[in-house]
């Protein structure tokens, strides 16, 4: 058996960010390629998952934490991170308030196991499954991947507004689970406020009277037009 490579990461020293004008891709810029063997070491636990995580940014997938283990001091020694998309749908009863959608779970075995050595203060990583049973987001769709379609706080109530559908998707059923009143006259009226500020701002919605349920909502910023003219193709997102 070959000689195991062991490299030592530290979170410093693995993305950088570039001095492009466009500042959100800059922040993504990998300036290096992360590779994933059995024996690499790491300075610290957030070493080991940052590596992780970026390797999975680099591939296109996600992950999250899985199972730890503990020492006698209630200390993490051994730290478990698995693919996004590990484990089997769940079930829900029909009265369940859980958004209607589809589940992205596909018992993927993509899994990575470090363990901390307490003589040098190193994590090891000491189990590495790099396979999946399913496709991987393409570079162009990234920008899509659930942990991207967020709100800064400050910007949940700003004047300026360039959010995704799911963006405003997420925003709305985050604020209705804080008991908050965000329905779909909200939402077009959100719509409204941006076509006051721009009027080359196209939308059209359609909501069922009797229920006050958003049916169906399509809209277009200038810049939007702007590059359909020249790329002549077009996304869109359907939910429910």
């Amino acid at each position: 058996m070959g000689e195991i490579c062991q490299e030592t990461y530290e979170c410093d020293s693995v993305v950088s960010e570039s001095t492009s004008e466009s500042s959100s891709e800059s922040e993504n810029t990998l300036t290096c390629s992360i590779v994933l063997n059995e024996g690499n070491t790491y300075s610290s636990e957030e070493a080991f998952i940052f590596a992780v995580k970026t390797y999975a940014k680099q591939q296109g997938f996600q992950v999250r934490l899985g199972k730890s283990e503990k020492n006698a001091a209630g200390l993490i020694r051994k730290r478990t991170i698995i693919c996004n998309r590990e484990g089997s749908p769940k079930k829900t009863s029909s009265g369940s308030k859980r958004r209607n959608r589809a589940s992205q779970r596909c018992n993927c075995q993509f899994m990575a196991r470090a363990s901390l050595n307490s003589s040098n203060g190193l994590w090891y990583l000491i189990l590495v499954r790099l396979e999946h049973n399913h496709s991987m987001v393409s570079e162009s769709s990234r920008r899509f991947m659930s942990e991207k379609r967020t709100i800064p706080s400050e910007e949940e109530f700003s004047n300026v507004v360039t959010w995704m559908y799911d963006d405003l998707y997420n925003f709305i059923y985050q604020k209705e689970e804080m008991k908050r009143e965000f329905d779909s006259n909200d939402f077009v009226k959100e719509l409204e406020h941006l076509k006051s500020q721009d009027n080359e701002f196209c939308y059209e919605v359609l909501i069922n009277p009797e229920t006050n349920e958003l049916q169906q909502a399509i809209w277009i910023f200038p810049e939007q037009k702007m590059n359909y003219c020249r790329f002549c193709d077009v996304v869109f997102f359907k939910n429910g």
